[in-house]
């Protein structure tokens, strides 16, 4: 006899065998579901691993009987074929997709009269293959009205550089500002192609400053120097941690000449060590030591010199 009520007592009956969990089962997932994604190289006889997809190949054409038939012989009912295209065939306009010879073309042709309608055959209308500007379309901007090119400064990467499709949009727009921080997933710059970023919100940093004129100028200054003066992809974790305390200086009494620190350990850590003692004198002005600038008679303040944080 069964007794009790769920969840002390769980019939099970119905998951006992193969054939009754196959009668109830809500959702399946088998090979007769799945389309194989083949990616096609110019040459003969070659089989290149991808990089950004481990155990995942690019095949030159005569190598597509090989693949077609395991696909088959698994149950897969369709292919989805995308070309390797070389730089030398792309350009602006994707030209080459057109051409009645391309890799597409030409393993399209290949599969259809190998296994006629044994399995099915889907292609990508996408243009980004062929075109130099990596855009999936064609545009009067280079890379589309609704798009930008955005820099990030990274923890692991360093400075990275990108596309962020949709970010004329209201809602990336408005929080899309310099110095806020960003969690980003990227594919980054391949076979001369500029990589694109997808990019939400961390943590809203600038917009605070908005109001304050001389710490805005602040952030924007500290960001141009590192745009300018560092090279795209090399880590440098001294400048990522710089810029994280550049936000926690402005709640500082004296934040303005801690920035003045902050700014020459940026370039220290760039590369342009400053060190003002090798480009003043000392003098006794008034019963106080001040710093000349050589002949120009202009002064430095004495903080810089002896960094003591308390301005005289």
């Amino acid at each position: 006899m069964i007794t009790g009520k769920y969840p002390n007592l769980r019939l099970r009956r119905s998951r006992k065998y193969a054939w009754s969990r196959k009668l109830v089962q809500e959702s399946s997932l088998s090979y007769s579901d799945l389309i194989l994604p083949i990616f096609l190289i110019e040459g003969k006889n070659k089989k290149e691993s991808i990089k950004s997809m481990p155990n995942v190949f690019r095949y030159s054409i005569d190598k597509l009987n090989t693949v077609v038939s395991k696909a088959i012989k698994k149950g897969i009912p369709m292919v989805a074929l995308f070309p390797h295209t070389s730089p030398t065939k792309k350009d602006e306009n994707g030209s080459e997709a057109l051409n009645p010879d391309n890799l597409v073309c030409r393993g399209i042709k290949l599969i259809k009269k190998k296994f006629k309608n044994k399995i099915g055959i889907m292609c990508d209308v996408a243009l980004d293959p062929y075109t130099s500007h990596g855009h999936d379309g064609l545009s009067l901007n280079k890379y589309n009205e609704n798009s930008s090119i955005a820099e990030f400064y990274t923890e692991n990467n360093g400075k990275i550089v990108g596309v962020i499709f949709g970010s004329t949009s209201k809602k990336i727009k408005s929080y899309l500002l310099i110095g806020n921080k960003f969690h980003i997933n990227s594919k980054l710059r391949e076979d001369g192609r500029l990589g694109y970023l997808k990019v939400e919100i961390d943590e809203i940093k600038t917009p605070v400053y908005l109001e304050n004129k001389k710490k805005l100028f602040c952030i924007i200054y500290c960001m141009n120097l590192i745009k300018i003066l560092t090279a795209e992809n090399e880590n440098n974790i001294e400048i990522y941690n710089l810029l994280e305390k550049l936000f926690k200086i402005f709640e500082l009494d004296n934040w303005l000449v801690e920035f003045l620190y902050l700014e020459l350990n940026i370039l220290k850590s760039i590369g342009y060590d400053i060190n003002f003692k090798d480009y003043v004198v000392d003098k006794n002005i008034n019963g106080q030591t001040k710093y000349i600038v050589g002949s120009s008679q202009k002064i430095i303040p004495n903080f810089l010199i002896d960094k003591n944080i308390i301005p005289e």
